[in-house]
């Protein structure tokens, strides 16, 4: 700064007078205020301050010049940069961490009750009407299912009976429901499977229509006779047997199923089959559909 500038500036303090406060902290004392609070009214509220002329650390004000600007900006005490209120953006993101640590305690807790619940396996069965009641090995209620039909009587002389299994002899278990009903007599018997929360797994008509060598047609219209289930599923996959015999006739069909639902197999047996069985009657180390076949043959009865 040159020497008329400084001469200046100090004729300027002089018609102001002596009496000014040459320190933040008694600016910040004069206010009432906290020093980084009067440095930031500064700054963005136009709080009037001078520095020294060379330097650039060092200022002062005027208690006039202070008066007029708190008069004129009625400017609150409070509150101060020590204490001071969350900025919006921050406000968000701690309710926003808060709510990811809600719900990652949520997810945990649901996660614990999950596993540490002992597991209720499905063991039995219970018809009443429409309704089938899925059974633990207490009996008490797992689930109940709602059939689309009122079935028929549970009759094991004439209609196989529901069959709880574990695919491949382990994990959970599942029911397999030969649904046929006296209110729906044009069609033939459904296959269901349940898994053991009542959940619909798959469903399945029973045979097809087949022709003789004579041409004799024999529509779809089967009852389920029997079911089983093999330890090991075959080579291609079937571990479900199940027996259907075609009412009015002497036509029998075995079909073999997997556990998804898919026939890898089919056996159409002139006669009726009253039991079933498996075992390994070829030698090949492998139970499959020829075996359950010659052994069905077996306990065949002709009909006339």
């Amino acid at each position: 700064m040159g020497m008329r500038a400084l001469i200046r500036v100090m004729g300027n303090i002089g018609e102001r007078g002596d009496e000014k406060l040459q320190t933040w902290q008694q600016i910040a004392g004069y206010l009432g205020v906290s020093v980084r609070t009067a440095q930031a009214w500064a700054k963005e509220r136009g709080l009037p301050y001078h520095r020294m002329p060379g330097q650039r650390t060092q200022v002062f004000a005027y208690p006039a010049e202070l008066d007029a600007w708190r008069a004129a900006s009625e400017t609150p005490a409070a509150p101060t940069v020590d204490n001071p209120l969350p900025a919006p953006n921050a406000t968000r993101h701690r309710l926003w961490y808060l709510g990811l640590f809600a719900a990652v305690i949520g997810v945990g807790f649901l996660a614990f009750l999950k596993y540490s619940t002992p597991r209720r396996e499905l063991t039995s069965y219970a018809i009443r009407g429409r309704v089938v009641d899925l059974l633990d090995e207490q009996g008490a209620l797992i689930r109940s299912v709602t059939l689309p039909y009122r079935p028929f009587p549970l009759d094991p002389q004439h209609h196989a009976l529901p069959l709880v299994f574990a695919p491949n002899g382990q994990g959970p278990r599942r029911l397999l429901y030969p649904f046929g009903s006296p209110d729906n007599q044009e069609d033939d018997d459904t296959l269901l499977c349940f898994d053991s929360q009542g959940n619909q797994l798959w469903k399945k008509k029973i045979g097809r229509e087949v022709e003789t060598t004579g041409g004799t047609p024999y529509p779809r219209n089967y009852t389920v006779y029997f079911l089983h289930v093999l330890r090991k599923p075959t080579p291609s996959g079937g571990q479900i047997v199940v027996g259907a015999r075609r009412g009015g006739t002497s036509l029998f069909l075995v079909s073999l199923f997997t556990t998804d639902g898919e026939v890898v197999g089919e056996y159409y047996h002139p006669g009726w089959l009253w039991a079933v069985g498996s075992m390994d009657l070829d030698g090949d180390g492998v139970v499959g559909l020829p075996d359950l076949a010659i052994l069905l043959a077996s306990f065949g009865m002709m009909c006339p």
